[in-house]
């Protein structure tokens, strides 16, 4: 993995850099030597060992490479050496190889960024102006040979090199921090559904990614006619709530799509640099409602348009100082990820309503086809029992006690229901063996109330069924049984439920009278006419199944198809291979 770090990398570059430099030196004093001959000699002589020299460097950071550190230090101290020698014997500055320096510049902004260059340039010029100024005034000043002015440019033109490399590293320092600081930009769901808090958690991270004194944010949501204002200053929130018109008020719609910049909107004929999907352009106006400008105190100021899915708003960064199109660029980032995360707040706050929605809705109709559908078979049962009394008193009496039974299952039920509410319980049933108990307890309080005799058949009895389709299984075939006795005038039903490899299937047939329709009829159709049973039309969508209804006058089928993907814990177990095959 070293062998893939920046550090290695660039070491790298370095060494194959520096073997290419002494190869093309060596091929360039061989093709055309130096004057006078004892320079050339000598001069061919340091390249050759340079050029070894940088050759070996290669397999020792290959060998080394947890010295990549100690290795750049090395090989640049060298270098700084070997250059210096280099200029001094081949006439100062106005040797060929001066442009060497360039090379030590760059590696050291490579390796060690601004403090490098600097260290490597002082260092430079130090050695030129003593040893350059040594040799140019004692071995050319009796023949003229001093050059001043190439000793001037040349000394000027690596001071210049040098700040050009330490502003560009100092760039590329910053720009590498800022993107690093966006990055990690917080992406977990919001730890509260106080938009205050949130709003103050986002802003307090935005200051300090975009370095401005304050951060003034509006803001409109789509489904609510609301509208904030929140600004950030000295490290406090401050909060408004706004009129429903107050954001078209304060924004003027030519700046829907655009990000602007401007040193002073605040003063007369002020002009703004835009960008917008068509590019840059600046714009005359200050385009903010100017008693917000006043009430703001906005001068300079960076405005970047918030656009999401729930909501629609602008961010203006206050007194920034020394604006300029990087810190445009950087905030535009910044915005598209506040729109992400004020819309992920929207819609986490929508998930939940529409969750709790959703349990409303299933409690609703799991009272409905259990609690109120009992409650009618109670009073069923009590007109019953008032007719009874004085005909057959004995008769009354054991159907009262027959019903203080009905009533106590039912007790037993709710708080199993409610129960089933908490979020520590498992639910009921918890086992396929406690739904197939439970079946046959309805079954025969059915047969009690509505003088309905039912059979129910499972099979396999093993089922790995997922624990709160359990429930919904028996509040299917609840519902489909009453509806029997209590609409269709059934005596007679009988339930059989079975499993293949695609599906499960439940299957309930009565005698009873039948739907108001006769024929086969599907889900699509009895949604689109508007008939059939409701509530297992409901349940059966939950699930993601099927229901074909077969009505006949005295014969109504009812077939309900879940697929296993939705219902089953776990892969059927082999013996259910055998079962289909049979």
């Amino acid at each position: 993995m070293q062998t893939l770090s920046p550090l290695t990398r660039t070491e790298r570059i370095i060494i194959l850099s520096r073997i290419v430099l002494a190869a093309f030196s060596l091929l360039a004093i061989w093709l055309d030597p130096l004057e006078p001959e004892a320079t050339a000699s000598a001069t061919f002589r340091i390249l050759q060992v340079y050029f070894i020299y940088a050759a070996c460097l290669l397999p020792v950071l290959l060998w080394l490479p947890l010295k990549i550190r100690q290795i750049g230090l090395f090989s640049h101290i060298i270098d700084v050496c070997l250059y210096s020698l280099l200029v001094t014997i081949t006439q100062g500055s106005t040797s060929p190889f001066f442009s060497y320096f360039i090379f030590a510049l760059l590696a050291a902004a490579l390796r060690w960024q601004k403090i490098g260059i600097l260290w490597s340039a002082l260092a430079f010029l130090c050695l030129l102006l003593a040893s350059g100024s040594f040799l140019e005034f004692e071995m050319h000043h009796a023949d003229g040979g001093f050059e001043l002015n190439r000793f001037i440019i040349r000394n000027v033109h690596l001071t210049i090199v040098a700040l050009l490399l330490i502003n560009l590293t100092t760039y590329e320092h910053q720009l590498r921090q800022e993107l690093n600081k966006l990055s990690q930009w917080p992406l977990q769901l919001p730890s509260d559904t106080d938009l205050h808090v949130f709003v103050r958690e986002i802003l307090a991270y935005a200051v300090d990614l975009l370095e401005t004194p304050r951060i003034l944010m509006l803001w409109e949501e789509f489904e609510e006619p609301h509208n904030y204002l929140a600004l950030w200053e000295s490290d406090h929130l401050y909060w408004q709530k706004l009129e429903p018109s107050a954001y078209q008020a304060c924004i003027a719609p030519t700046l829907a799509d655009c990000h602007f910049l401007s040193k002073n909107i605040g003063a007369p004929n002020s002009r703004m640099l835009c960008m917008s999907p068509s590019g840059l352009a600046y714009r005359a106006g200050p385009g903010i409602d100017p008693l917000l400008i006043a009430k703001h105190a906005i001068q300079a100021v960076i405005g970047l348009s918030l656009k999401g899915q729930t909501f629609r708003g602008y961010l203006l960064l206050l007194d920034k100082p020394a604006l300029n199109l990087d810190d445009l660029s950087l905030g535009i980032l910044a915005a598209q990820q506040i729109a992400t995360r004020i819309d992920q707040f929207y819609l986490h706050l929508l998930q939940q309503k529409t969750t709790a929605i959703e349990e409303r809705i299933k409690m609703a109709r799991d009272l409905h086809d259990g609690v109120l559908q009992t409650l009618t078979g109670i009073a069923l049962q009590v007109k019953n029992i008032e007719h009874l009394a004085g005909k057959d008193p004995p008769a009354a009496q054991d159907a009262l006690e027959n019903l203080g039974l009905l009533i106590q299952a039912e007790q037993r039920h709710l708080r199993q229901f409610i129960q089933q509410l908490k979020p520590s319980d498992t639910g009921y049933p918890n086992t396929f063996a406690d739904l197939d108990r439970r079946l046959q307890e309805i079954a025969h309080i059915i047969e009690q109330q509505w003088n309905l005799q039912v059979s129910i058949a499972i099979e396999p009895r093993l089922l790995p069924i997922r624990l709160n389709c359990l429930e919904d299984f028996y509040h299917l075939i609840r519902e489909a049984l009453i509806n029997s006795a209590r609409h269709a005038d059934a005596t007679q039903a009988r339930v059989q439920l079975n499993i293949s490899r695609a599906s499960i299937n439940i299957e309930i047939n009565d005698n009873g009278i039948g739907f108001p329709f006769t024929g086969c009829y599907d889900l699509a159709k009895l949604s689109a006419t508007g008939l059939g049973p409701k509530s297992l039309m409901d349940r059966t969508r939950a699930l993601g199944g099927t229901l074909t209804i077969q009505s006949h006058r005295g014969y109504v089928k009812l077939l309900i198809s879940l697929p296993t993907t939705s219902v089953l814990s776990a892969p059927l177990p082999n013996f259910n291979a055998a079962t289909e095959q049979t």
